[in-house]
């Protein structure tokens, strides 16, 4: 859901909430979209979610950054494995709205 845009100098930034993440787009007048994901601070296991970017700055995608929790008791993996699919949920999104 877009929360608001702002323009800055010779750029538009559109916020989102998708999920439990925070975007902040950036679109410069030259056609360069900078995207920017912050998680918000309810779900533990929600992962960072970056952009992929080549040489040139051209956006390809989005990681999602994984890691080990060690042992986990059912539960708890349970909600860890709803926090990655949120993740891809909003790396999806994200794809599709700003990937070219």
């Amino acid at each position: 859901n877009k929360v608001h845009d702002e323009m800055v100098g010779d750029m538009t930034m559109e916020h989102y909430k998708i999920e439990d993440s925070n975007v902040r787009a950036t679109t410069y007048q030259n056609g360069f979209v900078s995207v920017d994901v912050t998680k918000g601070n309810k779900d533990v296991y929600l992962p960072l979610i970056r952009c992929n970017v080549d040489m040139k700055g051209n956006l390809l995608g989005f990681d999602i950054q994984t890691t080990s929790y060690g042992i986990l008791p059912v539960e708890e993996t349970k909600k860890m494995v709803a926090s990655i699919e949120k993740a891809i949920a909003v790396a999806e999104i994200l794809t599709n709205k700003f990937v070219k």
